[in-house]
């Protein structure tokens, strides 16, 4: 590492700010799911490199080598959101996954993304029909079911 820095400072200053910045972004991440009354499990190794918005009681699992948030995506200004809405609500992303600027995953029960699974800017994931007309039929338990994308 010390040699490195030696043979090519710049590079050694724009990796120890991007290590900087994941960490402001995970622990903006983290507050914002404690001050929403959710749970997150965050794996080793993940990388934040854009912020990761989260609404809902649920839980969100994130395994190890996932990066979150891409600067050569698209939607470079974009956040994730990850929205459990309710308490039994889970979104897991398994290990070495990419989720690209602007990804949205609402579920009222679960989504599952796949080890090694590349989710490109701006997609949209959702396990139930959240825009019913009437209150009383958007929050049915039964208009939702578990959604999983890429290898499980």
């Amino acid at each position: 590492m010390i040699r490195s820095a030696w043979n090519d400072p710049r590079a050694a200053l724009r990796a120890a700010t991007e290590r900087c910045r994941s960490i402001l972004l995970r622990w903006c991440f983290q507050a914002e799911v404690w001050w929403n009354g959710g749970a997150a499990v965050i794996l080793p190794g993940v990388r934040f490199r854009q912020r990761v918005r989260f609404r809902g009681q649920g839980t969100a699992c994130i395994g190890s080598g996932v990066l979150l948030g891409d600067a050569k995506a698209g939607m470079c200004d974009s956040p994730l959101l990850l929205a459990p809405h309710t308490r039994s609500a889970r979104i897991d992303v398994a290990a070495d996954s990419i989720l690209a600027n602007g990804v949205e995953l609402l579920c009222r029960q679960q989504i599952t993304i796949g080890e090694g699974t590349l989710i490109g800017a701006g997609t949209r994931i959702l396990d139930s029909h959240f825009h019913c007309i009437s209150r009383g039929d958007r929050l049915r338990p039964d208009r939702a079911s578990p959604v999983s994308v890429g290898n499980e």
